[in-house]
């Protein structure tokens, strides 16, 4: 779990996963994108299992 890894082991990680992302050897998968007004949607879509990758809330339009 990151939240418990030192800091130093923790930004060694975030260092190597951007360069795999940059690459593009690593890649999110976005299931679906809502809206903040759209919380309780985004939040039945994770627990009905109905989405398949990662929700993103979209903060401001």
């Amino acid at each position: 779990i990151v939240y418990e890894l030192l800091p130093a082991d923790r930004a060694r990680a975030t260092t190597q996963l951007d360069g795999l992302l940059r690459a593009g050897t690593l890649r999110h998968t976005v299931a679906q994108t809502f809206a903040l007004d759209d919380i309780a949607a985004a939040h039945e879509a994770v627990e009905t299992g109905s989405a398949v990758g990662n929700i993103v809330i979209r903060l401001q339009d």
